[in-house]
């Protein structure tokens, strides 16, 4: 395991750009049945109650499990661009403390 660590900051900012996208793809993906238990109950009225019901249920748990995974991926996203900021930054100080060294 004993090897030379790399890290592109390139990789991570595109990394992060498709959780990003990810993020914006779980929305929209939450959103794609919305209301679809109202108009079934507009078209069928109350016979269809019970189908009414469960199609609630199913929907707010679709649109419960896709905002999470929207939220970790935005979460993700942040961390992966702070990361990239961190490495670039103490890179650049420590080229820094480097050449002021060298001048000594």
């Amino acid at each position: 395991m004993g090897g030379k660590l790399t890290v592109e900051t390139s990789e991570l900012q595109a990394l992060s750009t498709k959780q990003t996208d990810a993020a914006a793809t779980f929305s929209a993906a939450g959103n794609t049945t919305s209301y679809v238990e109202v108009k079934v109950l507009a078209t069928h009225g109350p016979l269809c109650m019970s189908t009414q019901s469960a199609l609630s249920a199913a929907n707010n748990a679709r649109k419960a499990a896709c905002e999470q995974m929207m939220n970790k991926s935005r979460n993700l996203a942040s961390n992966l661009n702070k990361a990239a900021a961190q490495y670039d930054q103490t890179d650049a100080q420590e080229g820094s403390n480097l050449g002021k060294q060298m001048q000594i």
